[in-house]
């Protein structure tokens, strides 16, 4: 009998190790941020209820060479699943093939389909295009000219992010009268900004893809004098984005919710490391957390007369008589 039940405990025992060790899984950034840090501090917290010991790093060398070292150093350390945004998914597919073959991958912002991975947790840009719309829809009456700008309007995702936008601006007659793009130059996006809101009385709102856009928005319709009256809506939320938010100068706001994010990656891990596949699509694809923010600042009616003052002779294309 006594026996037994020493044989009883070992099993028990092991049983509960290899539970332990399952619980281990690991997420490596391609830097650190703002929003990593937020996304670490929602896992963590989650994990610590959920007893998973999460080993979260940002790597402080954004080279392909020092996130390779850090990602076999993780797996080596014992981790049952691991989560990376790849600085290079190319160069280091290789690497990534790799670990995948031990252990669970699952690749985050930027992918990496021929390297085995199990999931692919990123922005779903055509929703995000819709979300921006939205924004639009939100602070703007129908049939209003509207101005995007953007780094490379060739790039899938930023065509993703029009075609979305399209769509919900089909439902309210809002045109988009053209899309410029500025290769990644911030004086450029000023310049360009400025020029539109000082001689295209017109056009209503500008729409800023790329998160540095937010702050030549809110400098352009400032210099202008038409701040409050010409929509911002932006992709990202600087410090300064958010305060113009609560001023009223930005209208709204598209952000990748880092809380959810957290949560996410921390449910989507803790499966694969238990060898649980449910709930993941054929494609591996699956849609990041994204929030919209809105401004709670109204624009009163002197402010609205002046700016049909401004905007005169030109009247919606929806509603002739409706400036």
């Amino acid at each position: 009998m006594k026996t037994n039940f020493l044989i009883g405990m070992t099993v028990v025992l092991c049983a509960c190790v290899a539970g332990a060790e399952s619980n281990r899984i690991g997420v490596l950034t391609d830097g650190e941020s703002d929003f990593w840090t937020s996304v670490r501090d929602a896992m963590q917290a989650a994990a610590a209820e959920q007893q998973v010991e999460v080993d979260f790093r940002m790597s402080d060398a954004s080279t392909v060479e020092r996130q390779n070292a850090l990602a076999k150093e993780m797996v080596d350390a014992g981790i049952k699943a691991f989560a990376i945004s790849p600085v290079n998914p190319q160069e280091q597919l290789e690497t990534l093939k790799e670990i995948s073959g031990k252990i669970p991958v699952v690749t985050l912002m930027k992918d990496a389909s021929d390297c085995g991975r199990a999931a692919y947790i990123a922005r779903d840009e055509t929703k995000v295009g819709r979300l921006l719309g939205e924004g639009v829809l939100k602070n703007l009456p129908p049939g209003m000219k509207v101005m995007v700008f953007c780094k490379n309007q060739d790039t899938p995702e930023i065509k993703a992010r029009i075609e979305g936008m399209r769509e919900v601006f089909k439902m309210i007659g809002t045109v988009i009268d053209s899309v410029k793009a500025d290769q990644g130059d911030r004086m450029i996006a000023r310049a360009a900004m400025e020029e539109v809101v000082s001689t295209r009385p017109e056009i209503s709102a500008l729409i800023g893809m790329e998160d540095y856009h937010g702050q030549a928005m809110i400098g352009a319709v400032k210099k202008a004098n038409r701040a409050r009256m010409v929509r911002i809506i932006g992709f990202g939320a600087t410090p300064e984005e958010e305060e113009a938010l609560k001023t009223g100068i930005v209208h709204a706001l598209v952000v990748d919710d880092a809380a959810e994010w957290g949560a996410l990656v921390l449910k989507t891990l803790s499966a694969l490391a238990q060898g649980v596949k449910e709930g993941i699509p054929e494609d591996g694809f699956i849609s990041a957390p994204l929030k919209s923010l809105q401004t709670e600042v109204g624009v009163t009616v002197k402010e609205l007369e002046n700016e049909m003052q401004v905007q005169a002779p030109w009247v919606s294309q929806v509603t002739p008589k409706t400036p």
